[in-house]
């Protein structure tokens, strides 16, 4: 089960992190001051609504502000969105590496990627095989 007191520190340091107050988060977030004092002291286990305003605010998964994972990354649109989709296991993991690349870096994918897709493309007019 999740640890309160660790969710407080996890959300504490997230929002350190990003440089944003306590107070602030919590006010923005519309949730109770008293939020973090009684994950704290009191082992209050937070509602999922709470947390979800939280993660989304400091642009983090809930799995992360839960402690169930060590990454902040937050699943972006496309994750929910590629579930739909009938990817093959070598697609989803191009798209999943993808989303780690700097703009610049996918760019340069996208450049290979589409020289590669032309040599096939010249290949199966010389021949008839891709």
């Amino acid at each position: 089960m999740y640890n309160p007191t660790e969710i407080s520190v996890i959300i504490k340091t997230a929002a350190q992190s990003k440089k944003i107050a306590i107070m602030q988060l919590l006010d923005d977030c519309r949730i109770n001051k008293g939020f973090i004092y009684d994950l704290e002291h009191k082992s209050a286990y937070p509602s999922s609504d709470k947390i979800s305003r939280i993660a989304d605010y400091l642009e983090c998964s809930v799995d992360y502000l839960l402690g169930l994972t060590d990454e902040a990354g937050n699943p972006s649109p496309s994750d929910r969105q590629i579930k739909q989709l009938d990817l093959s296991g070598n697609e989803l993991t191009i798209v999943k590496l993808f989303e780690k690349l700097s703009e610049t870096q996918q760019g340069e994918l996208i450049g290979r990627a589409k020289l590669m897709a032309e040599q096939n493309d010249e290949n199966y007019m010389q021949d008839g095989t891709a």
